[in-house]
């Protein structure tokens, strides 16, 4: 369903966005 491939996408882009602060800091 769309529903839940927009959570999916949601969930990755926060795990990239919370990697690339552990790598800024």
């Amino acid at each position: 369903t769309a529903t839940l491939k927009i959570a999916i996408e949601a969930r990755l882009q926060d795990r990239v966005s919370k990697s690339l602060v552990v790598e800024a800091v």
